[in-house]
């Protein structure tokens, strides 16, 4: 047994126990079982039958019920809650209604039901700011391991040219990890100055590592994102935030340009924009998938179940222009969303980001108001990641991957601890609320708590 594998045994049984004391430990637990699940490295060759993510989820579920944190509360969030349940509810009537064969559609449909239940795990599990900070910060050290696995072990490989078979489960393809890093990025930059010491020296060290996966993965979609996110960091950083914003994003824009040294990555984005006669064939061929994708909405208005387009309904419709193929996925995960779950299913997804970002807008806006402008600019952060995650479901099938989920759910945790109490007309100050469900003493002089904004 090597010493890897030790180490994470032992993090693992120190997350479990951590969990009962405070819950975000149980979603530590979880995302080590995500990034670093024994069947993806070398070293879990000897518990990889276990299965440690659903042990992981249970423990935190459990944490979070034995804790008695309330799942709905009387806070604007909850409408979060409700789109999610809807989400849940219409992918259940597609599922069974409506798709053509239950074994195909099954692994989507379960995959819905455990992400909108993380959801609420990872929401009700952050009770303060220093646990949503925590929360961000396994993501600096999960990425950061990943990279640092790829430049200094060489692990992954290189396929054409890209970097492949390396990350999470869901996430060993480049435009998978390409879209994960590119949702998370924006994030790290937000904590280089909102977190302590030492977690700005965490993001320090795991950035160029994780910026260079990026990039050695050549995903057009999230080498755009990550452009287009950028700008959309600055634009919704409030006005009293805005220099800070852009200290991250010229930062960030820097360290890309020092490791952006290989010619065949800018050759490839080129042909993003490029016309029909000078396009790749890989191009190409993604409008025809979309144009098929688009045949099937029309035909299945209503949805067609989890993987109604790649399995069930889509070879059928690339055969007439010229394609074919045993299985292809359309290569968006837009028009993937209403092959699935049908115009309702992609019009509620879109209702809970559109709120969410709405959320982290107006959460930024409340605390640039009482000069913490730094958590204001978190706010922002989630909102360029909220951005870089559609642009790349734009161009690849990833709206139904979980860190669109994990992103509603640090919004929503992020617009309930950040609170701040209203003094005069103008002024906003800072204040602490501390959640009725918390363990705590309250004496005779206490003073009642402010109701939060």
């Amino acid at each position: 047994m090597s010493l890897t594998l030790l180490a994470w045994l032992a993090a693992y049984g120190l997350f479990a126990v951590l969990a009962f004391v405070r819950p975000v430990w149980g979603i530590a637990l979880y995302f080590l079982s995500f990034f670093g699940d024994p069947t993806m490295w070398w070293w879990g060759g000897p518990i990889a039958s276990v299965r440690w993510n659903l042990i992981a989820g249970v423990i935190t579920l459990a944490a979070v019920l034995l804790r008695g944190q309330p799942w709905f509360e009387r806070h604007r969030t909850d409408w979060l809650s409700f789109l999610m349940i809807a989400i849940a509810l219409n992918a259940t009537f597609v599922h069974f209604l409506l798709a053509p064969d239950l074994a195909v559609s099954a692994k989507a449909y379960e995959l819905l039901l455990k992400f909108v239940l993380l959801f609420f795990l990872m929401k009700t599990a952050v009770v303060d700011r220093s646990d949503l900070i925590t929360m961000i910060m396994i993501f600096v050290v999960a990425l950061g391991h990943i990279g640092y696995e790829v430049k200094v072990n060489d692990a992954g490989s290189h396929v054409k040219g890209r970097l492949e078979n390396i990350g999470p489960s869901t996430a060993r393809a480049s435009n998978e990890l390409g879209s994960l890093i590119v949702t998370i990025m924006p994030l790290m930059g937000a904590v280089l100055l909102c977190g302590n010491r030492w977690q700005r020296l965490g993001v320090i060290l795991a950035a160029p590592f994780t910026v260079n996966t990026l990039l050695m993965g050549k995903s057009r979609g999230a080498f755009l994102a990550a452009l287009l996110s950028a700008p959309v960091f600055l634009v919704f950083a409030p006005r009293r935030a805005r220099r800070i914003a852009l200290v991250v994003v010229l930062l960030g824009g820097l360290g890309t340009l020092a490791l952006m040294r290989d010619e065949s990555l800018t050759r490839r984005f080129s042909t993003t924009f490029a016309s029909e006669e000078d396009r790749d064939s890989s191009a190409q061929s993604r409008l025809d998938y979309w144009g098929a994708g688009l045949r099937m909405i029309q035909d299945h208005p209503l949805g067609a179940g989890g993987d109604g387009f790649k399995r069930a309904y889509g070879m059928a419709y690339l055969s007439a222009i010229g394609h074919n193929f045993e299985r292809r996925s359309v290569h968006s995960g837009l028009i993937n969303e209403a092959c699935q779950w049908g115009i309702q299913g992609f019009a509620l997804r879109f209702a809970l980001i559109g709120y969410a970002c709405i959320l982290a807008y107006r959460k930024a806006r409340v605390l640039s108001r009482a000069d913490r402008a730094k958590d204001a600019v978190l706010g922002a952060a989630m909102l360029a990641g909220m951005a870089a995650f559609c642009i790349t479901s734009a161009f690849g099938d990833l709206l139904d991957n979980e860190w669109g989920y994990w992103m509603v759910a640090l919004i929503a945790a992020y617009d309930r601890v950040m609170v701040a109490a209203p003094v005069g007309r103008w002024m906003l100050v800072p204040v602490q609320v501390v959640p009725q469900w918390a363990d705590v003493q309250h004496g005779p002089s206490d003073e009642p708590h402010p109701i939060p904004v």
